[in-house]
Protein backbone atom coordinates (compact mmCIF):
# COMPACT_ATOMS: atom_id res chain seq x y z
CA UNK A 1 0.00 0.00 0.00
CA UNK A 2 1.08 3.57 -0.60
CA UNK A 3 2.19 5.71 2.26
CA UNK A 4 -0.52 8.30 2.86
CA UNK A 5 0.55 11.67 1.54
CA UNK A 6 -0.92 15.06 2.32
CA UNK A 7 -3.84 15.88 0.08
CA UNK A 8 -5.51 19.21 -0.64
CA UNK A 9 -5.47 21.45 2.43
CA UNK A 10 -2.71 19.40 4.08
CA UNK A 11 -5.01 16.54 5.09
CA UNK A 12 -3.56 13.04 4.99
CA UNK A 13 -5.00 10.80 2.29
CA UNK A 14 -6.40 7.42 3.18
CA UNK A 15 -4.98 4.16 1.85
CA UNK A 16 -7.26 2.55 -0.73
CA UNK A 17 -7.65 -1.22 -1.08
CA UNK A 18 -5.82 -2.58 -4.13
CA UNK A 19 -5.21 -6.15 -5.23
CA UNK A 20 -3.75 -7.47 -8.46
CA UNK A 21 -4.60 -10.89 -9.86
CA UNK A 22 -2.04 -13.27 -11.29
CA UNK A 23 -1.05 -12.29 -14.81
CA UNK A 24 2.09 -14.44 -14.88
CA UNK A 25 2.76 -18.15 -14.67
CA UNK A 26 4.45 -19.89 -11.71
CA UNK A 27 7.85 -18.77 -13.03
CA UNK A 28 6.79 -15.10 -13.05
CA UNK A 29 6.62 -15.04 -16.84
CA UNK A 30 3.99 -13.65 -19.20
CA UNK A 31 3.53 -13.04 -22.92
CA UNK A 32 3.96 -9.82 -24.88
CA UNK A 33 0.29 -8.71 -24.48
CA UNK A 34 -0.75 -9.59 -20.93
CA UNK A 35 -4.06 -8.70 -19.30
CA UNK A 36 -3.84 -7.42 -15.73
CA UNK A 37 -6.87 -7.33 -13.46
CA UNK A 38 -7.66 -6.70 -9.84
CA UNK A 39 -9.92 -5.07 -7.30
CA UNK A 40 -9.94 -1.63 -5.68
CA UNK A 41 -12.67 0.77 -4.58
CA UNK A 42 -15.57 1.39 -6.97
CA UNK A 43 -14.80 4.13 -9.52
CA UNK A 44 -11.10 4.34 -8.56
CA UNK A 45 -8.76 5.33 -11.39
CA UNK A 46 -6.20 2.57 -11.99
CA UNK A 47 -2.95 3.61 -13.71
CA UNK A 48 -0.68 0.86 -15.03
CA UNK A 49 2.91 1.53 -16.19
CA UNK A 50 5.51 -1.06 -17.22
CA UNK A 51 9.19 -0.15 -16.84
CA UNK A 52 11.53 0.12 -18.66
CA UNK A 53 9.14 0.00 -21.67
CA UNK A 54 7.06 2.98 -20.50
CA UNK A 55 3.93 1.25 -21.81
CA UNK A 56 0.66 1.38 -19.93
CA UNK A 57 -2.61 3.17 -19.53
CA UNK A 58 -5.59 3.89 -17.32
CA UNK A 59 -8.85 2.16 -16.52
CA UNK A 60 -11.55 2.73 -13.91
CA UNK A 61 -12.80 0.19 -11.41
CA UNK A 62 -16.45 -0.72 -11.96
CA UNK A 63 -19.23 -0.38 -9.38
CA UNK A 64 -18.01 -3.53 -7.61
CA UNK A 65 -14.36 -2.39 -7.64
CA UNK A 66 -13.19 -4.83 -10.36
CA UNK A 67 -10.89 -3.60 -13.12
CA UNK A 68 -9.08 -5.11 -16.11
CA UNK A 69 -6.37 -3.69 -18.35
CA UNK A 70 -5.32 -5.30 -21.66
CA UNK A 71 -2.07 -4.06 -23.15
CA UNK A 72 -2.59 -2.78 -26.69
CA UNK A 73 1.14 -2.49 -27.44
CA UNK A 74 3.51 -5.44 -27.21
CA UNK A 75 5.97 -5.48 -24.34
CA UNK A 76 9.56 -6.23 -25.26
CA UNK A 77 11.02 -9.52 -23.99
CA UNK A 78 13.00 -9.37 -20.76
CA UNK A 79 12.78 -8.37 -17.09
CA UNK A 80 10.08 -5.81 -16.26
CA UNK A 81 8.51 -3.97 -13.36
CA UNK A 82 4.85 -2.89 -13.34
CA UNK A 83 3.56 -0.08 -11.15
CA UNK A 84 -0.19 -0.14 -10.51
CA UNK A 85 -1.67 2.91 -8.78
CA UNK A 86 -5.27 3.32 -7.61
CA UNK A 87 -6.41 6.88 -6.94
CA UNK A 88 -9.52 8.69 -5.75
CA UNK A 89 -9.79 12.30 -4.64
CA UNK A 90 -9.33 11.28 -0.99
CA UNK A 91 -6.99 8.30 -1.23
CA UNK A 92 -4.45 6.21 -3.11
CA UNK A 93 -2.65 2.88 -3.16
CA UNK A 94 0.10 1.32 -5.24
CA UNK A 95 1.57 -2.07 -5.99
CA UNK A 96 4.87 -2.76 -7.73
CA UNK A 97 5.52 -6.23 -9.20
CA UNK A 98 8.43 -7.67 -11.17
CA UNK A 99 8.00 -10.19 -13.97
CA UNK A 100 9.59 -11.42 -17.19
CA UNK A 101 8.14 -11.07 -20.67
CA UNK A 102 8.76 -14.09 -22.86
CA UNK A 103 8.67 -13.30 -26.59
CA UNK A 104 6.71 -15.32 -29.08
CA UNK A 105 8.65 -18.12 -30.70
CA UNK A 106 7.45 -17.23 -34.19
CA UNK A 107 6.16 -20.71 -34.94
CA UNK A 108 7.73 -24.14 -35.07
CA UNK A 109 11.04 -23.99 -37.00
CA UNK A 110 11.24 -27.81 -37.18
CA UNK A 111 7.88 -27.90 -38.99
CA UNK A 112 9.06 -25.30 -41.50
CA UNK A 113 12.32 -27.16 -42.14
CA UNK A 114 10.48 -30.45 -42.58
CA UNK A 115 8.05 -28.86 -45.07
CA UNK A 116 10.93 -27.43 -47.12
CA UNK A 117 12.70 -30.81 -47.16
CA UNK A 118 9.55 -32.60 -48.36
CA UNK A 119 8.93 -30.04 -51.10
CA UNK A 120 12.58 -30.28 -52.20
CA UNK A 121 12.43 -34.09 -52.28
CA UNK A 122 9.21 -34.08 -54.32
CA UNK A 123 10.62 -31.45 -56.68
CA UNK A 124 13.86 -33.39 -57.13
CA UNK A 125 11.92 -36.62 -57.70
CA UNK A 126 9.79 -34.98 -60.40
CA UNK A 127 12.94 -33.54 -62.02
CA UNK A 128 14.66 -36.96 -62.09
CA UNK A 129 11.51 -38.65 -63.47
CA UNK A 130 11.12 -36.09 -66.27
CA UNK A 131 14.83 -36.20 -67.20
CA UNK A 132 14.90 -40.00 -67.27
CA UNK A 133 11.89 -40.15 -69.63
CA UNK A 134 13.25 -37.76 -72.25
Amino acid sequence: FATPTPGPGGLAMRSLPLTVGGFTDKKGQTGENPTISGVSEPDAKITITVYPDGIGGEVYADKTGKWTYKFTKKLTPGAKSVLIVATKPDGQAQINKTFTVVGSSGGNPFGIILTIMILAAVGFGVYVYVKSNQ
